[in-house]
């Protein structure tokens, strides 16, 4: 089961405490190593899990995420929003594509 992660970007809190009209994305929604939406907020629509393993810590290097498979909204300081889709409810989606442009080729050859 592939989950996805939200992620606090450390760095750039310093930054943008030191640096006068700073405002650098401080969060992201990853799935592996992959950025799916950047932001200031992330509001999690169901379930989650707060992972802390110090002593083993991400590929990233993070000691502290944010697991789940629930859609996400992130919303940044520009006014943008973004939502991240569960992985299950875009393959749920693909497929419905999938099936729908098979039976829609089925239907045309059959005439």
């Amino acid at each position: 089961m592939i989950q996805r992660r939200e992620d606090v970007t450390r760095p750039n809190i310093g930054i943008n405490q030191r640096e006068e009209n700073t405002n650098l994305d401080v969060v992201s929604a990853k799935r592996g190593s992959k950025n799916l939406a950047t932001g200031h907020e992330i509001e999690i629509h169901g379930p989650c899990r707060i992972v802390y393993r110090p002593e083993k810590p991400h590929t990233c290097g993070a000691t502290v995420w944010i697991e789940t498979l629930a859609t996400a909204t992130v919303f940044d300081f520009d006014g943008s929003v973004y939502r991240v889709d569960s992985r299950w409810m875009w393959e749920e989606e693909e497929m419905w594509k999938i099936n729908k442009i098979n039976i829609d080729e089925l239907c045309s050859n059959s005439i």
